[in-house]
């Protein structure tokens, strides 16, 4: 994250390496693109997925603007992502304690036309999707929820919506 290292170099070993002031934005809970979010973006667009799920796992963080108007004017390079990594993302989202905030960023930035494709946007099925939390049931339970009602403006039955997230045939069998 804001692209800080950690020396290996014997002489300086465990020394922060942080060119971009990374570690003043941690503290500041920003998330942002050390370098231009153009070439950022452009050279991996899961990057765009990878800052939106960071906000869903990293309570108070926010992304600064020119890295969101680079999600924004860069999401079309997403559909050069294979359907597996952009489902890997979304999957370790719904798995935190609540996923809301980095969802309602995938619309907002663009982004969940790839992330769910052919499934339209509804913020109320979104806010079912992540008050699951709130219930006593298990992650695994949690899990199917979530996807459930994330397939349920899916142009198509959720069957056709796991298939096309290529989502686990073992998630299809708990939501049968």
């Amino acid at each position: 994250i804001n692209a800080m290292a950690i020396s290996l170099n014997e002489n300086t070993y465990g020394e922060l390496i942080d060119f971009f002031n990374g570690e003043n934005d941690l503290k500041n809970k920003i998330l942002k693109t050390p370098l231009n979010p153009d070439i950022t973006f452009s050279d991996d667009p899961l990057r765009m997925f990878r800052a939106v799920r960071f906000i869903s796992k990293l309570d108070g963080f926010t992304i600064d603007d020119n890295t969101k108007n680079g999600i924004v004017k860069n999401a079309y390079h997403s559909s050069i992502l294979t359907r597996e990594r952009i489902t890997m993302e979304i999957e370790k989202m719904i798995t935190y304690k609540d996923p809301y905030d980095g969802l309602i960023l995938l619309q907002q930035l663009g982004l969940w036309e790839y992330a769910f494709p052919n499934n339209t946007f509804d913020e109320k099925n979104v806010a079912s999707a992540c008050v699951s939390h709130d219930f006593y049931i298990s992650d695994s339970d949690r899990r199917s929820l979530r996807w459930f009602f994330l397939s349920r403006n899916y142009c198509g039955d959720y069957k056709s919506f796991i298939k096309k997230m290529k989502l686990s045939n073992e998630l299809a069998q708990t939501l049968d």
